[in-house]
């Protein structure tokens, strides 16, 4: 069980930072994006603030994967890991079904998935994710509880900083 452990962590946190970074280094993609969803969803109240959205989503994907990867603050990433896939596996459900976008966006524009593929790929990822919930205190911590505060303050400075870095240049990889 510990080797199952250990590899849907970092399968989950690999997924994550791909996806994570993907958004970061293109805010202007993401806050496009956005701007889809609330339009889409008549939100379009929503629509002036889809770039602070988009940056959120992207640092907090990218610090959550970082975190499964590195095994920092695992029961309280494992929740939020947990939040993310339920929200976004209704949601791509509801895309499929309904299709008002095209592309979910969730791999920026690194990688095009239709919504019913996006869908699948959640479903798949999902019970991995439930797996790493339902074992969150089975995990060991590599680091000091206060190490891990200054570690996870760091991740998400550092990710602001490269999603503001992408906003006003050209993003890192395009």
């Amino acid at each position: 069980m510990k080797t199952l452990r250990i590899i849907a962590r970092v399968l989950v946190g690999l997924l994550f930072i791909f996806s994570g970074y993907v958004k970061v280094i293109d805010p202007v993609g993401s806050q496009i994006k956005f701007g889809e969803y609330f339009e889409a969803f008549h939100m379009s109240a929503l629509a002036p603030a889809s770039l602070v959205f988009g940056i959120l989503l992207a640092v907090a994907e990218l610090v959550m994967g970082i975190c499964m990867l590195f095994n920092i603050k695992v029961k309280l990433v494992s929740w939020a890991t947990l939040a993310f896939m339920i929200f976004f596996t209704i949601l791509t459900f509801i895309l499929a079904v309904f299709n008002p976008v095209t592309d979910c966006g969730c791999f920026g524009d690194a990688i095009k998935l239709s919504n019913w593929e996006t869908f699948y790929k959640n479903l798949i990822i999902l019970p991995i994710t439930i797996l790493i919930f339902t074992q969150r205190n089975n995990y060991k911590a590599f680091f000091t509880y206060k190490m891990e505060g200054v570690l996870l303050f760091f991740m998400v400075a550092y990710t602001i900083g490269i999603a503001i870095y992408s906003y006003r240049h050209l993003p890192l990889i395009d």
